[in-house]
């Protein structure tokens, strides 16, 4: 069928939207066996689970036309995904998994959810610490959401958790925290550690940009500036990693990237105090950081 849709109408891009299209192993290396002389590039923008990968699947994947994947971790603490998400990973083949994806040049993205009750503090910021040690290219946080059809949902709605207007079907906005029943789960301080957490280990210490690869960095941070123009730290950081380049041709962009970033941090209080923060600037000590003093509960 593919191969038709490639002689015929010249497709040259696959996406498979398939949580589990790697579960049955055997079948997935097959089917990226007779992909591979297609030529086409493969995409995989659902997360997939990490516990079907060995090296020879990381390799076909490769060989087929996957060069990015994005992995359903959901969270780097033990505790978490055993007691609150009860979910069934592999946890000691995560780094080998990562590293065998990493030796066949395959960018590494991995999905995250903070916020879910029951959840501490200091686990949150955990992640931190697990995205950098596991060499994840790119870590994508939400916010924990009672969509209806989950335990999360019945749990919610059950306990009080959540206002009642979101037991109507599609009424959940999913870009801002909803529990706000939940003991011990303040909704300002969890959306200041996922910023904090997002710009830190994607952008202060991207790894694309630790190991040199400013090919690779500057197309993650271009691409966040085409869905949000005023992110500065995608300024600064892309101003960064052309510089990396060091191709002359790249001095005009270089300067606008960096006067853009000047441009928002000198006319935003937040984003000055999250640059101070985490020091891209100096000098700043207001309390307009969600409420919060810049400085406290370090990372």
């Amino acid at each position: 069928h593919v191969r038709k849709l490639v002689d015929t109408y010249g497709l040259t891009v696959l996406t498979i939207y398939d949580d589990q299209i790697l579960m049955n192993k055997e079948r997935a290396k097959e089917i990226f066996r007779k992909l591979a002389p297609l030529g086409i590039r493969i995409e995989m923008p659902n997360g997939v689970t990490l516990s079907y990968i060995d090296q020879e699947m990381a390799y076909l994947m490769k060989s087929a036309g996957v060069d990015t994947i994005f992995l359903a971790i959901e969270s780097g603490v033990k505790r978490v995904l055993n007691e609150i998400i009860k979910k069934p990973l592999s946890y000691n083949r995560i780094k080998p998994v990562i590293s065998s994806l990493h030796a066949n040049e395959i960018f590494v993205g991995s999905f995250f959810v903070l916020g879910l009750p029951g959840e501490r503090p200091d686990e949150r910021y955990f992640n931190r610490e697990f995205i950098l040690e596991n060499s994840i290219d790119w870590a994508f946080f939400n916010l924990a959401t009672p969509l209806r059809g989950s335990e999360l949902f019945n749990q919610s709605v059950e306990k009080g958790w959540v206002d009642p207007k979101f037991k109507k079907l599609g009424s959940v906005d999913m870009t801002d925290y909803v529990i706000t029943g939940a003991p011990g789960m303040n909704g300002e301080r969890i959306k200041r550690d996922l910023l904090l957490m997002n710009l830190d280990v994607n952008f202060v210490n991207n790894r694309r940009m630790a190991i040199g690869d400013f090919e690779t960095a500057r197309l993650s941070f271009e691409e966040v500036l085409s869905r949000h123009s005023e992110q500065p730290f995608a300024h600064f950081y892309l101003a960064k990693s052309l510089e990396g380049l060091r191709i002359t041709e790249f001095e005009t962009k270089i300067a606008y990237h960096m006067s853009e970033y000047r441009r928002i941090v000198d006319t935003d209080i937040l984003w000055k105090d999250v640059a101070c923060y985490l020091g891209l600037e100096t000098g700043s000590t207001s309390k307009n950081f969600f409420g919060y003093e810049a400085l406290v509960s370090p990372l």
